[in-house]
Order: C-alpha cells, then structure tokens, then sequence
C-alpha cells in the first residue's frame, strides 16, 4: 500500500538505487517494525484507509552537505529524508 502513495523528490524516479534499497528493507520489516517506521514518519502507527488517503508518503534525497548520513523525517509533511 505505502509504495502505491509514494511520490519522490530529488531523485530521478523510483528506480534509483536508493529508493530501490529503502524498499528491499521496507519489505524485510516485520509487522511491528513497518508500525514503527509509520510512527517515525509520520506519526501514527497504522496507514490510512485508502478511502481517506489524502497524503501521500514523500521519499526525498537528503542533501548531504554535512557527514550527518542519517535519515530525517518530517511527521507534519509524512516524508523522510534519505541519504543517498
């Protein structure tokens, strides 16, 4: 279901090599990690109906200006921020 509402920034598509990677994890998650990874991102730990899915995920290329290599997420705006 999230890979169906995901919209990416600042890669080239969904076929980069990061986005492919994060979803190969996203798919080794048990149940309790992926509720988990949703509290982390945005703050609840359950996805939405798909009725009432008015937000998509946002998967977004970090800029990594700094050698902090960490993932970021903005709960306000369901997106993380990954480095590539």
């Amino acid at each position: 279901k999230l890979k169906a509402h995901t919209t990416y920034h600042g890669f080239p598509d969904a076929q980069h090599k990061t986005c492919q990677a994060f979803w190969r994890v996203m798919e080794s998650f048990t149940q309790d990690d992926r509720s988990k990874f949703l509290r982390f991102t945005w703050g609840r730990s359950r996805l939405p109906r798909p009725a009432k899915w008015d937000k998509p995920f946002k998967l977004t290329k970090k800029n990594n200006d700094t050698d902090d290599v960490l993932p970021i997420a903005h709960t306000c705006f369901f997106q993380l921020e990954l480095p590539t």
